[in-house]
């Protein structure tokens, strides 16, 4: 059964990436960034219409950005499209939907928590079991929506980016 779309069904742009205009300026669709990435996290996006179509992006539901620490995919890039000087700016927010949760709907459920680089900040369980994300600590990088256990990932990943959140890709 194909699911409806939903706006926080969308991609991601790489690390290193300064704002969604400048990538779309500056990617030249070379694909050096998605040949060095350890993980396959980087995938050509080719939705047709979308701004991003033939762009490197991440779908975390795919597979997620890990964070490498050297960076691969911004060191190969010979253009500025990503650059060192943006790789610790967040990729996203990790957003939870109370309505899929498995633990908002009363079962046990802690995957989202275990699964994150950064649980216990980026992500903590609450006095009921709830998982509550904390803005600050939250790199963005999908791995809570990669491996949520629901059919419909019951977390995603919204943009901070205002220029990317008017232009997000469902998938």
């Amino acid at each position: 059964m194909k699911h409806p779309k939903r706006r926080s069904d969308h991609v991601i742009l790489p690390p290193g990436v300064s704002g969604s205009e400048h990538y779309l300026t500056e990617c030249t669709q070379c694909y050096d960034c998605v040949s060095v990435c350890p993980y396959q996290s980087l995938e050509v996006w080719h939705e047709e219409g979308s701004p991003f179509e033939g762009y490197p992006v991440i779908q975390p539901r795919r597979e997620p950005c890990y964070l490498c620490s050297d960076f691969p995919c911004v060191a190969v890039c010979p253009t500025p499209a990503l650059q060192e000087q943006y790789v610790d700016k967040p990729l996203g927010l990790a957003v939870v939907d109370q309505e899929r949760c498995l633990a908002y709907q009363g079962n046990f459920c802690v995957t989202c928590v275990n699964n994150c680089p950064l649980a216990g900040r980026a992500i903590f369980r609450n006095e009921q079991g709830h998982p509550v994300v904390k803005a600050e600590f939250c790199t963005g990088c999908g791995i809570c929506t990669y491996s949520c256990p629901a059919e419909l990932p019951a977390i995603n990943i919204d943009v901070r980016q205002p220029d990317i959140l008017d232009n997000t890709v469902k998938s």
